[in-house]
């Protein structure tokens, strides 16, 4: 959907910006926009889950909640200077949307295909 273009969108300007050695300040820039984005697909993901009464939606819920935590947590460091620019940022957010979407959100996937 479009979200997860936005999403996967963002994350190759993010790793383009670094391999290009853009300043800190752009990257910073790109990286909350990310966070923003990622908030914002998580909101409208429980949003639906809430709708369809997906039983694994707490657990779901706090996933997001510790993925948006430990990405501001990263996004923090960098900006206090503690933390360089590297392709540690493109990992992370790579993994975060890989491995939620592909593994985590099948789940409630399967729920949806056998309720509806």
């Amino acid at each position: 959907d479009t979200e997860h273009q936005a999403l996967l969108d963002g994350i190759k300007a993010l790793r383009n910006r670094i391999l290009r050695g853009g300043s800190a300040d752009e990257v910073g820039t790109i990286i909350g926009t990310l966070i923003h984005d990622m908030h914002q697909h998580f909101q409208d993901e429980e949003a639906m889950l809430a709708a369809i009464h997906y039983p694994g939606i707490a657990t779901h819920t706090s996933l997001h909640h510790v993925i948006i935590e430990d990405a501001g947590s990263l996004l923090r460091k960098f900006r206090a200077g503690s933390l360089e620019i590297s392709d540690e940022f493109q990992s992370l957010f790579s993994e975060i949307f890989g491995a939620h979407t592909l593994e985590i959100d099948r789940e409630y996937i399967s729920y949806l295909q056998t309720v509806h």
